[in-house]
């Protein structure tokens, strides 16, 4: 089958769009796409389930939400968009009680499956076992989830088939390297907004009885060295943590913010990178840049693939460093190289 993007949809297929785009993102949930074609009319009814495919390769499972028609002075065109099947957890409210002693996987299941949304627990990676959770009227599935998942870091993607997964970042590697001019372009940018300081974690522990008693109250703090000025931020550890609890999720938040600050856009020519595997966000893709010294593998944050009718595929890409992602695996590989995180980020660059 050629390589050009279709539509399936209720047993049939959709072809000859003039232009699709579809983003996948470790950060931003749902998948969406995006899919437009001069046409007189499509009959596809909105709220279908739907599947984007590239060749015989699905890349996203979801639903058909917005519809769209156009007549102006230069003929009629038909569009239609949606989003993947998780996009229900981050529209629909979680049900409130107080959850005790699952793992994070079956919490998502639990939480997913009024929605009619499956979860599925990556490969090689184990979840933590969460004593209580409580969950708030008015709170969404994905809110529940998302926050539970970035204090253990790990994080929830959508899968290609529209299952809601709970992986870590970094954990499968591509075997071809990004470099030009495989690659159409590569750059780099360092955003130091994205930082600050000091981040400050506080939490709760068992007291001795009293409304404030001794213990009670829990806190952890890191400082990034690197920085000179006196920003600062205040956060709240999901459940109850020690101390030593929250300095570790301070880490996790500034390793993750020390990430986003790190952007690495390459722009290929293909919806598939250069070994023919779909550009897949959270894998590693060693990528090197001899000019500035670049030669270091980086996860997929994000993608963008498009398509036209005249100027045919592209791909841009979002790569940022592994440590963004991998504080619990640095900490465990290299207790110096942890404890270096709290305090020196720039020892984290490695090549660069």
């Amino acid at each position: 089958m050629p390589d050009i993007p279709s539509l399936r949809v209720g047993g049939g297929t959709f072809d000859g769009w003039e232009s699709v785009t579809v983003t996948r993102s470790l950060e931003i949930m749902p998948d969406t796409f995006s899919l437009e074609a001069t046409v007189p009319r499509i009959d596809i009814p909105a709220g279908a389930r739907c599947e984007v495919c590239y060749g015989s390769d699905v890349v996203l499972t979801g639903m058909l939400e917005k519809p769209r028609w156009r007549r102006d002075a230069n003929g009629r065109s038909f569009g239609v968009s949606g989003r993947s099947l998780p996009g229900n957890l981050v529209d629909c409210a979680a049900k409130p009680g107080v959850y005790l002693g699952l793992d994070l996987g079956t919490l998502g299941w639990q939480l997913a499956e009024p929605y009619g949304v499956d979860v599925r627990v990556a490969v090689g990676v184990n979840p933590p076992t969460l004593p209580r959770v409580v969950v708030k009227p008015g709170q969404t599935v994905y809110e529940v989830l998302e926050k539970q998942a970035r204090s253990a870091a790990m994080l929830w993607l959508c899968g290609t088939d529209g299952v809601l997964v709970l992986t870590v970042p970094g954990q499968v590697r591509a075997s071809t390297t990004l470099a030009f001019p495989a690659v159409e372009s590569i750059e780099t940018s360092l955003d130091l907004a994205k930082r600050v300081d000091v981040i400050e974690c506080r939490g709760q522990i068992a007291g001795d009885g009293g409304i404030w008693g001794v213990g009670a109250f829990s806190v952890g703090t890191v400082t990034d060295a690197s920085l000179k000025g006196k920003r600062k931020i205040i956060i709240n550890a999901p459940n109850r943590a020690t101390a030593q609890q929250c300095a570790d999720r301070a880490a996790i938040e500034a390793a993750a913010r020390y990430g986003k600050s790190v952007s690495v856009p390459v722009k290929a020519s293909s919806w598939r990178d250069p070994s023919g595997a779909l550009w897949q966000p959270g894998r590693l893709y060693p990528t090197r840049e001899e000019w500035w010294g670049l030669d270091t593998p980086l996860i997929l944050r994000s993608v963008t693939m498009t398509y036209g009718a005249k100027t045919g595929t592209s791909a841009d890409l979002d790569l940022t460093v592994p440590q963004a992602y991998l504080w619990e695996r640095i900490a465990a590989a290299d207790p110096k190289l942890a404890k270096g995180l709290r305090v020196a980020f720039p020892e984290l660059l490695g090549n660069w």
